[in-house]
């Protein structure tokens, strides 16, 4: 939890100092990934990525190949 946390949140906070990303309060930036399954509990769900959310727009993207 605490690794999954430091590359969600706090890594984009660092990046982006003067922006809203990287928490769920009022205010901040409504874009995110959502997956498929827990990444606590199955950490490989971390390539099936379900949803795209950018500045609260669905993003589209073409299924990826295998």
């Amino acid at each position: 939890p605490d690794l999954l946390r430091l590359a969600t949140m706090e890594t984009p906070r660092v990046i982006f100092p003067k922006r809203g990303v990287g928490c769920l309060n009022s205010g901040c930036e409504a874009s995110f990934i959502a997956f498929e399954a827990n990444p606590l509990q199955d950490p490989t769900t971390i390539s099936r990525i379900q949803y795209r959310v950018k500045d609260g727009e669905v993003m589209e993207f073409p299924e990826s190949r295998s």
